[in-house]
């Protein structure tokens, strides 16, 4: 199954979330979008995504993806939780 994407990115003046569409959040930098925005993703078990964030000269880099992220989601979630 394909993997939705979670797409971080600055808009209107904040880094902000686009999924489906949709914009969401305003946060200060890219740093704290990335990390929540990962949290996020890693949540949701049931369904596959992937977070990508596009930088301000318009690249575009992956920084999470369930398929390269192979431990099974209650191992995932301590090691989330003790990091």
């Amino acid at each position: 199954m394909p993997a939705e994407t979670f797409l971080v990115a600055f808009h209107d003046g904040y880094w902000r979330v686009n999924f489906d569409g949709q914009w969401y959040g305003a946060y200060p930098n890219r740093s704290a979008a990335q990390r929540a925005t990962v949290v996020i993703a890693k949540a949701g078990d049931y369904l596959p995504t992937r977070v990508v964030v596009r930088n301000v000269d318009g690249s575009e880099e992956v920084v999470w993806d369930p398929d390269q992220d192979q431990a099974p989601a209650d191992e995932r979630r301590a090691r989330n939780i003790t990091q």
